[in-house]
């Protein structure tokens, strides 16, 4: 992340901005940012044209958004407010930063969280995870999700190690598609099911 912030490139347009938040919103689906998608926002920051200046702004942009779901329920949990610091790290800011974001956003606790996941979304599960993978298959499909290999439609790839060189995860990288691990995909999961969504037949 320090390459981002570090160069100073001619300011991209609109549409280099939207590329690059839309990777740092996959990037950080975990709260994390692993060596591969650090390499690949790079990548795009550079392609676009975004010097470090813009990049933090739009860091700091992300994380007031990120902030505004943590509020949505009304309450900001020990684990949230981790993960808001964790995610702040990743993407070269501090905690002044985080609570900033927390002070701007305290009105919109009644905003509604973006889901992740819904119905009939395809998950695909790559390395040793916590829980057997034959366990989350059968927990997705309970719920209305699908299983099976990585295709462009893929909404996102669980793997063990997110900086994994499977193959799953490189075609997952190559469609764009996140990868994530274990533990946020659980949040994500819980999150959609206690929204009801339809139970598949």
């Amino acid at each position: 992340m320090a390459d981002v912030l570090a160069d100073a490139w001619i300011p991209g347009g609109s549409e280099d901005e939207a590329s690059y938040l839309d990777a740092l919103s996959n990037a950080l689906l975990d709260f994390h940012i692993s060596a591969t998608e650090g390499r690949s926002l790079v990548s795009i920051a550079q392609y676009s044209g975004l010097s470090g200046d813009r990049v933090l702004a739009l860091h700091r942009e992300h994380l007031g958004r990120l902030a505004a779901e943590a509020w949505s329920d009304g309450v900001l949990t020990d684990a949230e407010l981790t993960d808001l610091c964790t995610a702040a790290t990743h993407m070269g800011l501090d905690a002044s930063d985080v609570a900033s974001a927390l002070d701007a956003n305290r009105e919109a606790r009644g905003q509604t969280q973006t889901a992740l996941l819904q119905a009939g979304d395809r998950v695909v599960f790559t390395g040793t995870l916590a829980k057997p993978r034959e366990q989350w298959i059968s927990e997705i499909i309970s719920a209305g999700l699908t299983a099976g290999g990585v295709t462009k439609s893929t909404r996102v790839v669980v793997a063990a190690d997110p900086d994994s060189l499977s193959g799953k995860a490189a075609k997952a990288r190559d469609y764009g598609v996140p990868v994530i691990n274990e533990r946020a995909f659980e949040k994500y999961f819980e999150e959609y099911v206690r929204i009801d969504r339809p139970m598949a037949l």
